[in-house]
């Protein structure tokens, strides 16, 4: 039996992995869905559909885990699963949020790490309280260069957003308050701020 139809990206959290699968045909067990693996052995956990979900997602395109909690994104949506036993603890949708995201929506990538989750818009990052879901800040200055961010990662105290256009740097930021760190350009080195 297939665990994945179209995967496009990958979280890991304690002891298993989950993969979103981007898959689309709705005759499909898999589409829009997310495969939950044992990260010790492989082993199928379960697969969790998205597309039955009131407000669900349509082509879910990033995921990110911590701790008890796992983040899923499309373009309008966020949803959050309870990371035991798969059920939907939320569904974020970006049009009740407009103060927060840009028209139209375009959310790219997600990334979590204890009490906060960073999602990367179509030229902003969206910092959201893990625990309530609601949005803490927007980080859009013209200092942070966004240019239609498509990755983002955190560690510790950073944030790394990778931009796809228009010079092709990551923009590094402080994760305790959104403050911009550097510039990393490969083209023109590193810029600090």
């Amino acid at each position: 039996i297939p665990h994945f139809a179209l995967p496009v990206d990958i979280a890991v959290s304690g002891s298993h992995a989950w993969v979103v699968n981007n898959y689309m045909s709705l005759k499909s067990p898999l589409a829009n869905s997310v495969t939950e693996l044992n990260v010790s052995n492989g082993s199928l956990v379960r697969v969790i559909s998205l597309s039955h979900v009131v407000g669900g997602l349509t082509a879910p395109n990033s995921i990110a885990a911590s701790g008890t909690h796992v983040w899923v994104t499309d373009l309008n949506r966020i949803i959050e699963l309870n990371a035991s036993n798969g059920s939907v603890v939320r569904v974020i949708k970006a049009k009740a949020q407009f103060h927060a995201f840009e028209r139209p929506a375009a959310l790219f990538a997600i990334t979590a790490s204890g009490t906060k989750v960073w999602v990367a818009n179509l030229n902003s990052v969206i910092e959201i309280n893990a625990s309530t879901g609601s949005v803490v800040r927007v980080i859009n200055a013209k200092a942070d260069r966004f240019s239609m961010p498509f990755g983002i990662v955190t560690s510790g105290s950073h944030v790394w957003v990778m931009n796809n256009v228009k010079g092709d740097r990551i923009t590094e930021l402080n994760a305790s308050n959104g403050s911009l760190v550097r510039i990393i350009n490969p083209n023109a080195g590193v810029f600090d701020q």
